[in-house]
């Protein structure tokens, strides 16, 4: 009798474990296939979302394709899918979803006012991306959802100093630029604090020969690029000089000339007599050029000093 049950229950944990094996096997695939083609991810968030609460959106009466702009009919939680989509409909652009941002991005969703009477779309979209780390950049007429981190790696539109004005606030852009006083290092990290996090870049370029840059590209959303380049306006001006020194004490001053040259654009004058470099910076860079010059001492080899006479 004994073993009879035993067996019995042996039997039953064979027949659970096979069971629990096959849901397993189930949702695996299920999520294979979903991670595989991102419309069936699409589909399996939105019936997730189903039971919330949704808000009603639609594209507005007087917005145009280009600069297209939502409505908000009913408050409630907006997803991403919904707005991405309703996006490409107005603009009539394919969508290709790019690593993470295909899956993870369409699962952000944020709550709406009760009311709206218009939004900029672009703006809403890049924003709801923006909480993944992720941006839209629209490249020959398709709209690419990368990475932030990723978004220099897609030929986005390159603008100029004349074209800027006319790109819409929130499109993805590359813009090549030159200054004409100040080198693009001295201003990069103040021009970084101004871009978006993640996927906002300030890049000084250089030659062939690696001279000191003036030209600089920075890659961005055309709003704050605009922001950045008023900044540049007033600050990239002609400025009163003043003349400094400073002890370099045993450096090889044929080094330390070359180094300062190419490094930081300053023009040195060797006093051999006092072992002291002569130099004219600008006013407000005085305590940058003392400061960059000290740290490139600290870089040159030092020359030996000459013997006594008689000294062995």
């Amino acid at each position: 009798m004994r073993l009879f049950q035993r067996s019995r229950i042996q039997q039953c944990l064979r027949v659970t474990w096979s069971i629990a094996i096959v849901a397993a096997l189930s949702a695996l695939a299920l999520l294979v296939s979903q991670s595989a083609d991102p419309a069936k991810a699409l589909a399996a968030n939105g019936a997730s979302d189903a039971s919330k609460d949704s808000a009603q959106i639609g594209v507005a009466e007087s917005s145009s394709a280009d600069a297209p702009a939502f409505v908000i009919t009913k408050g409630g939680t907006l997803d991403l899918a919904t707005v991405v989509n309703l996006y490409c409909e107005a603009r009539a652009l394919p969508a290709v979803m790019q690593n993470r941002s295909g899956l993870l991005g369409y699962a952000t969703s944020v709550p709406t006012p009760a009311k709206s009477t218009r939004i900029d779309a672009l703006q809403l979209m890049q924003s709801m991306l923006s909480r993944v780390q992720s941006v839209a950049i629209e490249v020959d007429g398709v709209l690419h959802i990368v990475d932030a981190s990723e978004a220099g790696t897609l030929p986005a539109p390159v603008v100029d100093a004349e074209t800027i004005a006319d790109q819409p606030a929130w499109q993805y852009v590359r813009f090549v630029g030159r200054l004409k006083y100040i080198a693009p290092d001295y201003f990069r990290v103040s021009a970084q604090n101004l871009l978006t996090r993640h996927s906002g870049m300030f890049i000084p370029t250089q030659s062939r020969r690696g001279e000191v840059a003036d030209s600089y590209i920075i890659t961005d959303f055309a709003c704050n690029v605009r922001r950045i380049l008023e900044i540049i306006e007033r600050i990239d001006v002609l400025e009163p000089t003043i003349s400094d020194k400073i002890s370099i004490g045993n450096a090889d001053p044929k080094l330390l000339v070359q180094a300062a040259t190419r490094s930081l654009s300053l023009n040195l004058v060797i006093d051999e007599a006092s072992k002291e470099a002569i130099y004219s910076v600008p006013e407000s860079k005085r305590e940058w050029a003392r400061a960059s010059l000290q740290s490139l001492l600290n870089t040159i080899p030092q020359e030996r000093e000459p013997s006594a006479p008689g000294a062995d």
